[in-house]
């Protein structure tokens, strides 16, 4: 005859697992079904109204050349491998030329515009810099992240 507690261990072992189901049962019923979150919806940015949060500062624009003048409330003209960087694009030019009251930047000579991969050449730009938009005549154009 095997002994007892051998006899009592599996009959002891089914009573507890019986037991915790029996105690957990009405807590998990209780419990609702967790259902799914639902996904954001997006909004056009015309129907978010008064309460957003405010435009971020400018980004300064560090630059760079040979040679500086003008002044800075007015107009900005740098001259001899000029280098303007502001928030990921570079421009660089022989001449670069800021006006402030129309926020444009003219490039005469060797233009070229740096952003995201995207390299734009010509001989000159005339680029508007918060509208990010321009022109440059008998531009050229090279993607790297695509090799195009």
């Amino acid at each position: 005859m095997r002994p007892l507690r051998r006899l009592a261990q599996p009959f002891l072992r089914r009573w507890l697992i019986a037991s915790a189901n029996a105690l957990l049962a009405p807590v998990v019923q209780a419990q609702p079904a967790a259902e799914p979150a639902p996904a954001p919806l997006l909004r056009l940015e015309r129907s978010l109204g008064v309460g957003r949060a405010a435009a971020p500062a400018p980004t300064p624009a560090f630059a760079r050349a040979a040679r500086l003048q003008g002044a800075l409330q007015e107009c900005v003209e740098l001259i001899g491998d000029a280098e303007v960087r502001r928030e990921g694009t570079v421009l660089r030019g022989d001449r670069i030329r800021y006006t402030v009251a129309t926020d444009e930047v003219q490039i005469e000579g060797n233009a070229r515009v740096f952003r995201d991969g995207t390299v734009f050449t010509g001989p000159s730009l005339r680029f508007f810099v918060d509208a990010a938009r321009g022109e440059m005549p008998q531009a050229s154009f090279s993607y790297a992240p695509r090799q195009g």
